[in-house]
């Protein structure tokens, strides 16, 4: 059976993003798909010529296929990506991690009982948010750099490195900023569960933008076992 030239695999891969599919591994799926409906046609000798098939092969998409399909992959990864964060948070409430936990948690309750005019507790949560943030966007102008330098991108690639965490938590902070206001001082209750508010968003934040960057070849390569070799 006739089959494809690396050249015209190359075309294929052209077409693909040249219709708005711009991530490797999706490229990849789409490619081997046409390359397969091509193919097929060439083993019963329909449409000998490799534009006429490719058109041919192309024809069997429903209209806006490539987005549609491009939209249920990042779902189901962004899906894998979730579980991959919740499977870190967990690893937090397990010895010998649960320790930090627990500090953290006493050490942002503790904050509460100091008495005085000037509003440490928010002062201490807006420090360590900003110091979040800062490592966001150093993190987001690394993927960028990244970006310049590599030809191809994968679409995990990028829920890794431009993880929207940041605005969510942001979001609570202000909320929980509020909170104390209002009630300025919070009771023993509002307390407790202040602290156990800012103890999640803090873990959280530390798994999204420290933990999982830094294993990001790792969870790569997990996911993609051609990362290394492309």
């Amino acid at each position: 059976m006739k089959q494809l030239s690396a050249e015209q695999i190359e075309q294929l891969y052209l077409f693909v993003q040249n219709n708005g599919v711009h991530y490797y591994d999706l490229q990849t799926e789409l490619v081997d798909h046409l390359a397969n409906h091509i193919e097929s046609q060439w083993a019963y000798n329909q449409n000998p010529d490799f534009e006429d098939a490719l058109s041919f092969a192309y024809s069997g998409f429903e209209k806006n296929s490539f987005t549609t399909l491009v939209a249920a992959r990042t779902k189901a990864l962004l899906k894998k990506h979730i579980s991959f964060v919740r499977s870190c948070f967990v690893s937090f409430f397990t010895f010998p991690k649960l320790i930090v936990t627990v500090a953290l948690f006493f050490s942002l309750h503790s904050i509460f009982l100091i008495d005085t005019e000037v509003p440490i507790f928010q002062l201490s949560v807006l420090a360590l948010q900003l110091m979040c943030l800062a490592k966001f966007n150093l993190t987001k102008k690394h993927f960028e750099k990244r970006l310049k330098q590599k030809e191809k991108v994968w679409l995990l690639e990028q829920l890794v490195y431009k993880s929207t965490t940041m605005p969510a938590t942001l979001f609570i902070t202000g909320i929980s900023f509020q909170f104390t206001d209002n009630f300025n001082g919070p009771g023993v209750v509002a307390q407790w569960v202040l602290s156990g508010i800012f103890t999640l968003v803090f873990l959280h934040n530390y798994i999204v933008i420290y933990i999982i960057p830094n294993r990001a070849e790792e969870y790569l390569r997990d996911t993609y076992p051609e990362y290394d070799l492309v």
